[in-house]
């Protein structure tokens, strides 16, 4: 009877939240501007570039919303091959879309959208498991699955997709980004992933970081990553050190957080059960949400164009004007979201042969130096000698003339000293 009673109360609870949600739409400050019904599908992926909207769902790989006038957004073309589309990313005049298996097996697709009426397929790669999110950069197409963690495809030729590399992360792979050398996977249960892929037919962990929740989805900005972390929030971590991430802050919401995107000094996040909110992360370390809507269905992905959210949730796509909850004095700020303090990073790679990467970061103007010491003590190179303003700052170290063995990076102020080893190998 105990049992029936909690089942009973558990329920009501959620029947009574369910029917708030319904009800309290917005923070009066992010408006609804137009809404597209699709009732037989659902939604998954969104990405927004120039006058559209690109969307994945259930039943279409792709499709092509014309968002020019986002009070009145009409669908312009898709390409239906009774896929399960996923995640996408677009380059030049293609889309590259991955595809789960509800209706067809796991693949990349490569699509002409030079026309947006007449989208079409151009090349296929077909996968032996479910791909979850894409992410391009150069000739690579990243891809986020559910059983390495990472593919890497050779799209240099977009007619003839091929798989290069595959690395076996600990958890699924389900959200990635990619920045220089470097691919972030949000790892789901695993957390937070970072693989070199300086090289990529040698791909190696580069750091890692458990977060509480479920990694959805991650973003990447300077030295901060921000994890959509499912029930657990959005969480900022700082990425300077490799070897030692560390978390900054987080930011709870009711739901499950499954997207983020930064722009400026806001994370914007998509999350079941909630919607869209908004997070001013001016203060890396006091993130404080200033705007929201609340989705009917399940909110699956959001992106950000101008003052405008697009929102896949379910059956349906939003456009949200949130302009009255960014800056009133100028809701266009772009800035970048600040914690500095006097830092220096462990150089990467550690050990290395010829070349690495000191970073370091200052809280303050001042004159700074950045040395060199072999183990004894005896000063090799002075590398840094300037007044130099607060930031984040990077610089190479090549060492190739000199031997194997351990030497000391220092980076000093006018007040403060730091130091890091190093080890050449030849």
């Amino acid at each position: 009877m105990n049992s029936i009673k909690t089942i009973t109360f558990t329920f009501l609870t959620l029947l009574l939240l369910f029917c708030s949600l319904s009800l309290a739409q917005d923070s009066l400050n992010v408006n609804i501007v137009s809404i597209i019904e699709n009732p037989s599908h659902l939604t998954f992926d969104v990405l927004v570039s120039g006058d559209y909207a690109y969307l994945t769902d259930s039943r279409n790989i792709l499709r092509i919303i014309d968002i020019s006038d986002p009070y009145n957004p009409r669908e312009t073309g898709f390409v239906d091959e009774g896929g399960n589309g996923s995640g996408i990313d677009l380059r030049d005049n293609y889309a590259f879309v991955v595809t789960g298996d509800i209706y067809c097996a796991p693949s990349l697709f490569v699509i002409d959208i030079s026309d947006s009426h007449h989208p079409r397929i151009v090349g296929t790669l077909t996968f032996a498991n479910s791909a979850y999110d894409v992410f391009v950069l150069d000739n690579y197409a990243y891809v986020a699955d559910s059983l390495y963690g990472l593919q890497v495809i050779d799209i240099s030729q977009p007619t003839d997709p091929r798989l290069v590399s595959v690395y076996e992360t600990p958890g699924t792979g389900a959200g990635i980004t990619a920045c220089e050398n470097y691919v972030y996977i949000a790892d789901y249960r695993e957390g937070l992933c970072i693989l070199d892929v300086s090289d990529i037919h040698n791909i190696s962990e580069a750091g890692r970081y458990d977060t509480p929740g479920n990694a959805n989805d991650v973003a990447v900005r300077d030295e901060f990553a921000f994890v959509a972390d499912g029930t657990d929030g959005l969480r900022i971590l700082d990425i300077s050190d490799l070897e030692n991430i560390e978390e900054v802050s987080n930011y709870r919401v009711y739901g499950t957080v499954v997207d983020v995107k930064i722009r400026g000094n806001y994370a914007y996040l998509a999350y079941t059960w909630g919607g869209f909110r908004i997070i001013d992360i001016t203060r890396l370390n006091e993130p404080y949400e200033v705007g929201f809507y609340i989705t009917p269905l399940m909110a699956r992905s959001v992106d950000i164009a101008g003052h405008y959210a697009y929102i896949s949730a379910r059956r349906q796509f939003f456009i949200l004007d949130f302009s009255e909850a960014l800056s009133a004095n100028n809701p266009d700020l772009i800035t970048e979201p600040t914690l500095l303090n006097f830092t220096l990073s462990s150089a990467y790679p550690n050990p290395f042969n010829s070349q690495t990467t000191i970073h370091y970061s200052l809280p303050e103007a001042d004159n700074v130096t950045v040395k060199i010491f072999n183990i004894i003590g005896r000063e090799i190179i002075t590398l840094v000698d300037q007044f130099s303003d607060a930031g984040r700052f990077r610089i190479s170290f090549y060492a190739s003339s000199l031997a194997s063995g351990t030497y000391i990076i220092e980076l000093s102020n006018s007040r403060k000293r730091q130091t890091k080893n190093i080890e050449v190998l030849k």
